[in-house]
């Protein structure tokens, strides 16, 4: 287990981050091509990077309301899903989501972290919903981790677990 510092303004709150999240988070170490370019300069990374932050807050808005016809204006034509059932494409985004959406309708998240580096955005949630199929309440602990390129969600790395 790992210690990690939350972003939640208490002064040395601390959360523990299991194995999966450990994993997940490795994925965020930038490759040697996802470094942004020099050119951009201080003001013009931490723009890009504040973009991306606000990229992935539409793309949870979207598996929110179930708006399969915004995914293009966050998600790269290219898009490869790294999940632990097999890489998917938009095509299998699509279809997750919606499978997702059929389980969960009233699904709401909430960002508990969110990091950025370079290209990737780490982000640290939770998705509160009432399952479909028994009328129980459910959480679920994530943490995502999504590379851009052009603005867009290329590839991502999602862990997701039953909270306690």
């Amino acid at each position: 287990m790992l210690l990690a510092n939350r972003n939640d303004g208490r002064p040395g709150a601390r959360v523990e981050l299991g194995r999966a999240s450990l994993i997940a988070l490795a994925a965020c170490q930038p490759a040697a091509s996802g470094a942004l370019p020099i050119h951009y300069g201080k003001q013009g990374v931490e723009r890009l990077i504040a973009q991306h932050k606000a990229v992935f807050r539409h793309y949870l808005s979207i598996w929110e309301r179930g708006a399969l016809d915004e995914l293009p204006s966050v998600v790269a034509s290219n898009y490869v899903g790294h999940a632990a059932s097999g890489d998917r494409d938009i095509g299998g985004l699509r279809e997750r989501i919606s499978a997702f959406r059929k389980l969960y309708p009233n699904v709401r998240f909430t960002i508990e972290d969110q990091i950025a580096e370079g290209d990737r955005v780490a982000t640290r949630m939770t998705a509160t919903a009432r399952s479909s199929a028994t009328g129980k309440p459910v959480k679920l602990i994530g943490l995502n981790v999504s590379r851009f390129e052009g603005g867009s969600i290329a590839e991502e790395w999602p862990v997701w677990e039953a909270a306690r």
